[in-house]
């Protein structure tokens, strides 16, 4: 049968799982961007964030760790970059999300 501690367990494990990044609480705007653009996380995220941009030939073009904030809105400024499109991977250390971005100047 269950245990109180078998049900608190599980309970850290569910609400553990709601603090992920996921690529439905990922949400860049305005897109497409001049290259300056926001980046929403959805959930209540726990511990740092890492975004990664990556042009589409693999050249990594924005790197930086933002620290953990509820509802985060990171901010990015990449508008030295070319028109076209990117690529972010945004991470939280145990989840990561790919997302497109297009630069159009």
């Amino acid at each position: 049968g269950w245990t109180i501690d078998d049900l608190s367990i599980s309970n850290v494990g569910i609400g553990m799982e709601e603090n992920r990044i996921s690529p439905d609480n990922i949400s860049i705007y305005p897109n497409p961007n001049s290259g300056i653009f926001k980046l929403k996380t959805g959930a209540a995220l726990q511990g740092n964030i890492d975004v990664k941009i990556h042009s589409l030939d693999g050249k990594l073009v924005y790197q930086k760790q933002y620290t953990n904030s509820e509802n985060a809105v990171l901010k990015v400024d990449i508008s030295d970059m070319t028109s076209g499109v990117y690529i972010a991977h945004i991470s939280d250390g145990v989840s990561r999300v790919s997302k497109k971005i297009q630069i159009q100047k």
